[in-house]
């Protein structure tokens, strides 16, 4: 008994091209996923507000509360990059306070912040549509 199979050069010319639309539309992907990162944690920003030199109204463990929206105007995203085989792409608040309203921890004046975080619950929230972003961008790309 013989079997013989033809068209192995058509299928991986076509695999070839699917894999090179993946690996187009990926970055662009990975950007979209950062902008929804930065969308929610800008909102978390907005959800209360104070005015200046008055306490904060927000819980520790909650999002601070915003005062000129100097911390939520900082938040940027950066350009999608290749690191050890993955993609990476930096989403965070450029603002020297940034880190610490975050983490909490000791304040130059000596005062101690409690966390207050709102990069963290942005990406807890965002996770489903970031897994649809990809979803549809691969899909996309092997049609």
């Amino acid at each position: 008994m013989a079997f013989h199979m033809a068209g192995f050069e058509i299928l991986e010319a076509k695999l070839r091209e699917i894999l090179d639309r993946v690996e187009t539309v990926t970055p662009q992907a990975v950007q979209r996923a950062g902008f929804e990162v930065q969308r929610e944690a800008q909102r978390l920003l907005a959800l209360s507000s104070h005015p200046p030199g008055t306490p904060t109204p927000s819980s520790p463990g909650q999002p601070p509360s915003m005062i000129s929206g100097a911390l939520r105007r900082s938040i940027e995203v950066g350009q999608p990059e290749m690191r050890d085989g993955g993609w990476f792409i930096a989403v965070g608040p450029t603002i020297v306070y940034g880190r610490i309203q975050e983490l909490g921890g000791q304040a130059g004046n000596g005062a101690t912040l409690p966390p207050r975080p709102y990069m963290a619950p942005a990406w807890a929230v965002v996770v489903p549509k970031i897994r649809d972003i990809f979803e549809n961008a691969w899909s996309n790309a092997a049609n």
